[in-house]
């Protein structure tokens, strides 16, 4: 992501599936093309477990966060399941990401998340 907090694509790779061993390939052949000088700060993923696996191997050092898009739509659906839609969406999940969980995770100081955060608990 740049400055300007746009994304920017460093390199395209079809795999044949997403197993552990082929995201290993991928990013020693990333790793290649940093070369030895230059390596991500952080990588962002969607949780795969086998990505996380290669992950760990070939960028030890790096960071490796969820993508929090990805998690706000596990919550939305679990919260659909909660709420009794038998895994299907619907309007629960949604109101409840707007209206609790995406100020929660965009609170700006401690003491307003915990507030928000006892808002959730507290319903």
């Amino acid at each position: 992501m740049t400055l300007t907090n746009h994304n920017f694509l460093v390199a395209l790779c079809l795999m044949r599936d997403e197993a552990a061993m082929s995201y290993s390939w991928v990013l020693q052949e990333l790793r290649d093309i940093f070369g030895t000088t230059q390596t991500p700060s952080v990588i962002v993923t969607d949780r795969d477990e086998g990505l996380s696996a290669a992950i760990r191997d070939i960028f030890p050092d790096v960071r490796h966060f969820l993508c929090i898009w990805h998690i706000a739509n596990d919550v939305e659906n679990i919260v659909d399941k909660l709420c009794g839609c038998g895994g299907k969406r619907n309007q629960q999940g949604q109101v409840f990401r707007k209206s609790r969980w995406n100020p929660l995770v965009e609170s700006s100081t401690i003491d307003e998340f915990e507030e928000r955060w006892q808002a959730i608990v507290n319903t």
